[in-house]
């Protein structure tokens, strides 16, 4: 069973041990044989208790672009597809808005066979298991698990994509969301994913072969709504006051490794996690704030406090707050909440919201394809990998 530890500790020994195998990346990333084809840094990077900087970086400060590019756009189509959702924020609110109002299937027998694992296909059966035990899956077996659900079992794709984020340690909001939609044909308009017996006997080794169980000739769902990209607009390094405050969620965990690190702060707040995530995924985020909060703690020299044990009201008053200083974080629960704080806290403190350079630099080349994106990111690296 894969166990992941959720600290910032955890996440650079598992970048390191990883780092000799980079090279390998391209031709054992396809495969689902275990823990050997895998970097299994996805769940660190989820929360950046390591950051795609530092992964980028440590990669090219050993290996040659070209000799490891897959692994690079790998790491990458992460921040891709942040910065996508980020320039149509509206996609996010339609998706819940599906969710909620198809929430009734929930309780056919179709979904429930789906969601316990007894489809009757071996290979579904087992990554329904593996999700539910080890809070992850391999990325190819992803996208024959979404294939399989959306084209031969035909149940939603939104429900899909709530099944992973209640599951997955490395849930994201934007990756796992948008990543179904292309599964499904919806990101690019006509172009879906079918699974097939052939490609899923080769990858796992025959360990699994579906022959004659999927649909491998469905048709790509049709939308007939287009989501246009808004500017993302720059944001400037805040001007920290004398009694600041920080907060900090599961968005990013290693501030202190931001360009607030030299900053003065009076005390350290933050909160984990929401409750449709497993008890699993809740545990880790729960582990992994505290984790960062003793980490800000020592960086800082101030104290650090959690939400669920005080009211964010509360640690303002007590420690004669007059600003808060936030990542801002991308679209999802975590934004809402704060900007209903700021809101809350418009007319008697400021709270400034900052963007780590990585996104400030690379958001904006998301608004088209990935093959656009792509092509910026040599030219991005020698600004970032420097700074």
């Amino acid at each position: 069973m894969i166990k992941f530890l959720p600290s910032r500790a955890a996440a650079l020994t598992a970048l390191y041990e990883y780092l000799p195998r980079i090279p390998e990346y391209s031709k054992t990333r396809n495969y689902c044989r275990g823990e050997r084809d895998t970097s299994l840094l996805s769940p660190f990077i989820t929360h950046r208790l390591l950051t795609e900087q530092e992964v980028v970086s440590e990669a090219l400060n050993h290996f040659d672009y070209k000799a490891i590019d897959k692994f690079i756009q790998e790491i990458c189509w992460r921040t891709y597809w942040k910065g996508w959702l980020e320039q149509r924020p509206t996609l996010w609110d339609d998706y819940n808005n599906d969710v909620r109002k198809l929430a009734m299937i929930k309780e056919l027998h179709q979904y429930q066979k789906a969601a316990n694992g007894n489809t009757g296909i071996d290979c579904f059966d087992h990554w329904v298991r593996q999700l539910i035990n080890d809070g992850y899956l391999p990325n190819h077996a992803r996208m024959w698990f979404a294939s399989i659900w959306i084209f031969t079992l035909e149940l939603p794709w939104q429900l899909g994509a709530e099944f992973f984020m209640h599951h997955l340690l490395d849930g994201d909001i934007a990756s796992n969301t948008l990543s179904w939609r292309w599964v499904a044909g919806l990101h690019t308009q006509g172009k879906h994913y079918l699974a097939r017996a052939s490609n899923i006997a080769r990858y796992t080794e025959n360990q699994f072969n579906p022959e004659n169980l999927l649909n491998e000739t469905a048709q790509p769902i049709a939308s007939g709504k287009d989501y246009k990209p808004q500017i993302i607009q720059p944001l400037a390094k805040p001007t920290i006051q004398k009694r600041a405050a920080l907060f900090i969620c599961n968005e990013d965990l290693s501030p202190e490794t931001s360009h607030l690190r030299n900053e003065n702060f009076s005390v350290i707040f933050g909160g984990w996690a929401f409750s449709h995530y497993s008890s699993q995924v809740t545990q880790f985020k729960k582990l992994a704030i505290s984790d960062a909060l003793e980490r800000a703690s020592q960086h800082w020299q101030c104290p650090a406090v959690t939400l669920y044990e005080n009211d964010w009201r509360q640690v303002i008053k007590h420690y004669n707050i007059n600003q808060v200083v936030a990542m801002e974080p991308p679209v999802g629960p975590w934004s809402k909440t704060l900007r209903f704080i700021q809101n809350e806290l418009a007319n008697d403190i400021e709270v400034a919201f900052t963007r780590r350079q990585w996104d400030e630099q690379l958001w904006p080349h998301a608004s088209a394809g990935f093959f656009r994106f792509n092509k910026q990111l040599p030219k991005a690296f020698k600004l970032l990998i420097t700074s």
